[in-house]
């Protein structure tokens, strides 16, 4: 169905959202990254190249930006077909970029909700 494309869709997200931070943290900090690459990569005949960490970085984001597109052109078709009603939403929480499911939530408030916050 739609609704599991659309979770699978976040799942690879996420994931690549994580492997961006990595590869992200090994740009930054080229002398980790040259120790992490090791001897073999060292002494190979084509050598140690940062600019390789680069070009993953890109490659992912390249990735990650349609798998977001992709999110949601099916969150709108969910939205066009209404059947957002009793099922769980996805938002983003604590702000670290990560998504969680947020049980029963379907974006109404009671309206004995918004009087008493008057």
């Amino acid at each position: 169905t739609i609704r599991l494309l659309r979770d699978i869709e976040l799942d690879e997200a996420i994931q690549l959202r994580r492997s961006l931070a990595f590869w992200s943290n090994r740009l930054e900090r080229p002398f980790l990254a040259w120790l992490e690459a090791g001897p073999w990569v060292w002494f190979s005949e084509e050598g140690y190249s940062h600019q390789s960490i680069a070009e993953k970085i890109s490659q992912i984001q390249a990735v990650l930006a349609r798998r977001v597109a992709a999110i949601g052109e099916l969150q709108q078709q969910l939205l066009r077909a209404a059947w957002q009603k009793g099922v769980a939403s996805w938002i983003v929480l604590g702000g670290h970029g990560e998504w969680a499911a947020v049980a029963g939530f379907d974006g109404e408030m009671k309206t004995e909700t918004m009087d008493e916050e008057r």
